[in-house]
């Protein structure tokens, strides 16, 4: 009963705060976007625009590599008919919805109480260098992605959760958005030697490393 008030509650709580960030936010046009911090999507754009095909942009190799979620956000506009930069947009928002989900379950493992929850998600939520930044320039959502990926991969290790096929989830999201995600295969390694056990079992460790090289 408790843990179905709690969903009440989260669920109001994010109807609330994403209505106001709404209304408050910049909503850039995809020109103004490239002005304002966001140069970076040009090549992510034609990547989406080619999509099923290779785009035939000259890009910056540091782009071209990270073409994975570009390319997906490309097929989901061609698939369901619908705007590019509006398909950036509705990808932002379920990434920033992932997000969410995982700094709560990291804070309730960590046995904070729900105002203490509330608090963080609301300075995490109404921060003006994370959400608003991606809701207005959703055209650089590989790195938002990123920080899922990240969440994922650390609620999983946290937990003691060794065994949870979802990891390579966190994977995914982590190694084909950003190139320097080899600092979480290092800073794993590290730990792993430093505390004298491992935090994830074998299979998945492996299979992480496979797939970062195929990224």
């Amino acid at each position: 009963m408790r843990k179905n008030n709690s969903l009440k509650i989260y669920f109001f709580y994010f109807i609330f705060v994403y209505t106001f960030l709404f209304f408050t936010n910049t909503h850039f046009s995809y020109e103004d976007s490239l002005k304002f911090g966001g140069a970076d999507g040009f090549s992510y754009m034609s990547i989406s625009k080619d999509a099923p095909f290779i785009t035939s942009e000259k890009l910056m190799s540091i782009h071209s590599e990270r073409f994975f979620f570009p390319y997906i956000i490309g097929l989901f506009s061609i698939i369901f008919k619908m705007d590019i930069y509006l398909s950036y947009k509705i990808f932002v928002l379920i990434t920033l919805g992932i997000i969410n989900i995982f700094i709560i379950k990291i804070l309730r493992h960590l046995n904070l109480d729900l105002q203490k929850i509330f608090i963080l998600l609301t300075l995490i939520n109404l921060n003006p260098y994370l959400t608003r930044f991606y809701i207005a320039v959703p055209t650089i959502i590989n790195d938002l992605i990123f920080v899922a990926g990240v969440l994922i991969i650390i609620e999983k290790i946290i937990t003691k959760d060794k065994s949870n096929f979802f990891v390579f989830v966190g994977y995914i999201f982590a190694f084909a958005s950003r190139q320097t995600s080899i600092g979480i295969i290092l800073a794993y390694f590290i730990s792993t030697l430093v505390k004298g056990k491992k935090l994830l079992l074998t299979k998945y460790v492996i299979g992480g490393f496979l797939i970062f090289i195929f990224f």
